[in-house]
């Protein structure tokens, strides 16, 4: 499932497996709405790169000096993510602008995970003060209805990093899930400090 994920553009190319990735059996075809449902309570997370508040009830896992997931222990399993928030940097030396490289990530993730498909154009988003860009990718997920993989929304958000290169949110749900999730986003995207 994990090659599926990767291919459908639920997890960027480059991100790491997580421990509870591994240790994690759990069927997510199956995983409902109430099992993922985020505290409203927020507790915050200290990176070597940013700072950003999360719901309580969700967990951090990977590397805390590279690449995160932020997820309902439920929301993840067999190396997929189907609910959740990866965090990562990267570093983009041909590009010219904020625009260029979130423009290349967006290739990138898109040659990796051939299911991935743009859906709109790059918009500007103010990121807790920071003027970044966003971006909607849909593809399948891992959860499924009937046999059938939901569609997903993978919310694309980047900032720009004062040492060069950019900060990078992909925010994902199944599309039936994200109005509900949005606003947990927003208030995580709210709080967003980068180092």
């Amino acid at each position: 499932m994990a090659q599926q994920n990767r291919e459908a553009g639920v997890i960027p190319p480059n991100l790491p497996k997580t421990s509870s990735e591994e240790a994690t059996t759990g069927n997510l075809a199956k995983v409902s709405f109430p099992q993922i449902r985020p505290s409203g309570n927020l507790t915050q997370l200290q990176h070597s790169a940013f700072s950003i508040s999360y719901p309580e009830n969700w967990q951090v896992s990977g590397n805390r000096q590279s690449t995160v997931t932020i997820a309902p222990q439920a929301g993840v399993g067999e190396g997929a993510i189907a609910y959740g928030v990866v965090i990562g940097g990267a570093q983009d030396p041909n590009a010219g602008s904020l625009d260029e490289a979130t423009g290349d990530l967006v290739q990138t993730l898109q040659s990796s995970n051939p299911g991935l498909r743009l859906s709109g154009g790059t918009q500007n988003i103010d990121v807790n003060g920071l003027q970044g860009r966003s971006v909607v990718l849909t593809g399948a997920s891992p959860i499924q209805q009937g046999g059938e993989a939901l569609r997903e929304r993978d919310w694309v958000v980047t900032v720009p990093r004062r040492q060069g290169g950019l900060l990078y949110l992909v925010l994902i749900a199944p599309e039936k899930d994200f109005p509900e999730l949005r606003s947990t986003y927003e208030r995580m995207l709210d709080t967003l400090q980068v180092q």
